[in-house]
């Protein structure tokens, strides 16, 4: 049965979905196997029964304030994206690479520079709303943060452990490459590092 559907590698919107029908009505999969066999109901069910159709969309209770809302989260995520791909590898960090305010930070950009990377920064206590943004957007909750095509690679920790067993290496060197794509990317780090 298919609830949903996702056209590309687009990890934030992946997880929004995820999240929306994980939440509807703690639907179980025996009880989604059923459904599937038995069609869509054609009244409304009691508790222990449960649909498989998501809360309708907030339409006219919806108000201006709500809408506006919605349209500068839309907007505002729109930009990250931008920021997140003004370069192939871009690392959001407290400071910048000559002058980083953390460790970590400063830990990734050593990592970076050791492995020849080209790579564009941003520095996040310069601007709080890309700090907040970055931390939703991402469903990372720290910095730095580092992204290769536009899809998160992940923070101190990750980068460290792929520059040890020499992936690093690798995903900046497809990150460079003018046939890498996001998808590429997605699923070369699926399977190499999730697997």
């Amino acid at each position: 049965m298919v609830v949903d559907k996702l056209q590309g590698a687009n990890a934030p919107e992946l997880a929004n979905k995820v999240s929306k029908w994980s939440t509807i009505n703690a639907v179980t999969v025996p009880m989604a196997a059923a459904a599937a066999v038995a069609g869509p109901p054609t009244i409304q069910e009691d508790i222990t029964k449960q649909s498989l159709v998501p809360a309708a969309p907030p339409t006219q209770s919806c108000s201006i304030q709500q809408i506006e809302k919605q349209q500068r989260e839309t907007d505002h995520n729109k930009e990250l994206a931008q920021l997140i791909n003004q370069s192939p590898i871009m690392l959001f960090m407290k400071g910048n690479p000559k002058d980083p305010c953390c460790g970590f930070s400063r830990k990734v950009v050593d990592v970076l520079n050791a492995e020849g990377v080209k790579f564009g920064s941003f520095d996040v206590l310069s601007d709080d709303a890309v700090r907040q943004g970055l931390k939703e957007f991402s469903n990372w909750p720290t910095f730095p943060q580092l992204y290769v095509q536009g899809e998160l690679l992940g923070g101190c920790d990750i980068v460290s452990e792929m520059h040890q067993s020499g992936e690093l290496k690798e995903v900046s060197l497809m990150a460079s490459s003018s046939s890498w794509g996001s998808f590429s990317f997605f699923f070369w780090f699926a399977v190499s590092y999730l697997f």
